[in-house]
């Protein structure tokens, strides 16, 4: 019994080990993440499949107006000009159902909408 009791105990030790070397890496894969996007050039704002914005970078703070804690947790509509919030729902979905790379807002000819479009307005006025 001795025996059996010292290799299970060794298991769950390395069991603990492992786990907290995975819980570490993942940790630092995520902060590599985080820097890969803030760093980028321009604005990126990431979402769930509900709609609800969960990250975005310095980058979209500024195009858009917003500070991060305003933005995170709202729904990207906010940041969808009004004319076309309605239907963006639906190509979220879309996008959701068979994601691929793909440049957002494609082909369309929009004003800024957030913070920015009343400075936007009132300079092109």
């Amino acid at each position: 019994m001795g025996v059996i009791q010292g290799l299970y105990q060794n298991l769950i030790s390395n069991l603990v080990f492992l786990r907290r070397e995975v819980v570490r890496a993942q940790r630092e894969s995520e902060q590599r993440f985080r820097q890969v996007v803030e760093a980028a050039p321009n604005a990126m704002v990431m979402v769930d499949q509900a709609g609800k914005i969960t990250m975005i970078n310095k980058q979209t703070e500024q195009a858009f107006g917003y500070a991060r804690d305003e933005l995170v947790g709202q729904p990207v509509e906010l940041l969808v000009p009004e004319r076309f919030r309605g239907h963006h729902p639906r190509l979220r979905e879309v996008f959701f159902a068979d994601p691929q790379p793909r440049l957002m807002g494609a082909g369309v000819i929009s004003t800024p909408s957030g913070r920015m479009a009343a400075s936007f307005r009132s300079r092109s006025a």
